[in-house]
């Protein structure tokens, strides 16, 4: 379309700092032709809020090969996204779809990650303007992302300390293998680390509390 005699740019808006809860489920073999129905069956039975106040996606991560189809759901408020189609919209832009940002680095990881095998399931660490995200990717997919924002580990406004950014690190790591462990009945052998000038750092906690070989991720258009 166009905007002010211009055309429109068609974007695709990644979400970095909106709350975002994500959950995985499971279908069983279901009806031909039931299979929409059955996916938003399960997103109205899972979903945090009335779906009327929020948007809700989703996307099949994987099956068992007997019949029974993987789905990664995503929910999140309407209000801040209509503002944020709005405004684009109104800036000459069509917003052609939105993704969470944990769904955009679990896709840059697959398709542009050096020396990533998606074959292998693995833990991203990402740590940055807003807070520590841990995903876990099984054969490239996004099944789970376990995120903590800075301004809900601050107190009264002061900065959050290294023992306590590390202790972080441990626990919640510790709490996504063991989920890991326990849902999959799998291991986690390595852990990338998406951030600037971290990555040493997040190493020196990892390792000695963790079997995790621990490895920056870095994509192909790096130099």
């Amino acid at each position: 379309g166009k905007a002010g005699g211009r055309h429109r740019v068609n974007v695709v808006v990644s979400l970095s700092s909106l709350s975002i809860y994500t959950q995985m489920f499971v279908l069983p073999e279901v009806p031909e032709g039931k299979f929409e129905d059955a996916v938003q069956l399960n997103l109205q039975m899972l979903s945090p809020a009335d779906l009327t106040q929020e948007y809700a996606g989703w996307q099949v991560i994987g099956d068992d090969h007997k019949g029974r189809i993987e789905i990664l759901g995503a929910f999140t408020q309407r209000d801040p996204i209509d503002e944020i189609t709005t405004i684009l919209h109104e800036a000459g832009f069509s917003v052609a779809a939105l993704e969470f940002r944990a769904l955009s680095l679990a896709r840059l990881a697959r398709e542009r990650g050096v020396k990533f095998d998606p074959g292998v399931s693995t833990v991203i660490v990402s740590v940055d303007d807003n807070g520590v995200d841990f995903l876990v990717l099984r054969h490239g997919e996004l099944y789970f992302d376990y995120f903590t924002s800075w301004y809900a580990l601050q107190k009264d406004g002061r900065q959050i300390s290294k023992p306590e950014f590390e202790s972080l690190l441990v626990r919640n790591l510790n709490q996504v293998v063991n989920l890991v462990n326990q849902h999959f009945q799998e291991s986690i052998k390595e852990v990338y680390v998406a951030s600037s000038g971290l990555t040493l750092e997040i190493q020196k906690v990892i390792e000695p509390n963790f079997s995790l070989a621990v490895k920056e991720l870095k994509l192909e258009t790096d130099k």
